[in-house]
């Protein structure tokens, strides 16, 4: 869930469907050929603030058999290195600020052309209604809110020996 608790459009059931858990994440990771981990290069901001949430990610995903390596630039920098033609890393830990009206973030975040979708994957059947807008599409769900990857929106050339993403509800 990308909202938080206090959001009046927070759904309980929604935010349970995909709980942490590193013990699955295992299974799921060992299920898709890596037994043994693999490797992620990530992007992220070199401010105090974003190097502790980086401590933490790493730490997260250690814990479900994957190495986590950080490259810092200013705001400007990372942007234009993951958004920009470099393509650089396999996902960026950026800045947010969210919109009044969650189904236009989501929409500004993960539909197939939104400029945050750095994969440029297609919003999965079923995800998109009337009253909720596009839900839980391409990112992580226990990711910061700021966390834009490409290996989960299909990308999978960033991910040393990764293959395609089948799925963007992958869940460390």
């Amino acid at each position: 869930m990308n909202l938080p608790k206090a959001h009046w459009a927070y759904d309980k059931s929604v935010a349970g469907l995909y709980p942490h858990n590193p013990d699955k994440a295992k299974q799921l990771l060992a299920e898709a050929g890596f037994k043994d981990g693999l490797s992620i290069d990530l992007i992220g901001y070199p401010d105090q603030d974003s190097v502790q949430r980086q401590e933490i990610l790493i730490e997260q995903f250690r814990k479900a058999g994957m190495n986590v390596k950080f490259s810092n630039a200013p705001i400007a920098e990372a942007s234009a290195a993951f958004f920009g033609a470099e393509k650089r890393g396999s996902g960026l830990l950026a800045a947010w600020t969210g919109r009044p009206d969650p189904s236009l973030t989501y929409s500004l975040m993960f539909t197939k052309d939104a400029y945050y979708n750095g994969g440029r994957a297609p919003v999965p059947r079923g995800t998109r209604s009337r009253d909720q807008g596009v839900a839980g599409v391409g990112r992580h769900r226990d990711a910061p809110q700021g966390f834009r990857h490409r290996a989960a929106a299909g990308d999978g050339k960033r991910v040393r020996g990764a293959a395609r993403a089948s799925s963007s509800n992958w869940s460390p």
